[in-house]
């Protein structure tokens, strides 16, 4: 309300201007307030995960023995400690993306943007189920996919985590 109705900086709904595409500038100032929802929506989550993360790497004993051998602190901080505390919150991001994909639904409605939450919206009062079914199924693809990726994403930042023949 505040950015586009009283300021009138962004506009209100739609993907394009005048409901056709002219410009990806025009499509980027269009994304800025449906993207800014579904960012806002989960960064209290992951800011208060990532400093719990953080607080608990910092009392490890590893980080004491980093400044005793006389690291300075940057270099105890980036190498050691946020590095030691990317599990929980590479976990925290990875699995907002199907509730990125859930609440959809509504901003897309919000917004008057058509994508997927459109589409399941309006299978839904159409009562059309294949539609629905093959909206679910890309949802459910999308979970298992993003927990693959958060497996092998775990291998990449954790040199503790290996992955054996069995």
């Amino acid at each position: 309300f505040v950015f586009s109705v009283t300021l009138g900086w962004l506009p209100a709904n739609g993907m394009y201007a005048a409901g056709r595409f002219t410009s990806l500038a025009d499509l980027l100032r269009h994304l800025i307030l449906p993207a800014g929802v579904v960012c806002l929506s989960s960064v209290g989550e992951l800011v208060k995960q990532t400093r719990a993360a953080c607080l608990e790497t910092l009392g490890e004993d590893y980080i004491r023995t980093a400044y005793a051998k006389g690291l300075t602190e940057r270099a105890v901080m980036v190498r050691h400690a946020f590095r030691g505390s990317m599990i929980p919150v590479l976990t925290t991001i990875l699995s907002h993306i199907p509730h990125i994909l859930g609440g959809s639904v509504v901003v897309e409605q919000i917004f008057g943007w058509q994508g997927m939450g459109s589409l399941l919206f309006s299978g839904i009062s159409g009562r059309d189920y294949p539609v629905v079914m093959g909206v679910t199924v890309v949802i459910a693809l999308t979970v298992l996919l993003t927990n693959l990726l958060l497996d092998l994403v775990y291998g990449l930042v954790d040199p503790r985590v290996r992955y054996g023949k069995g």
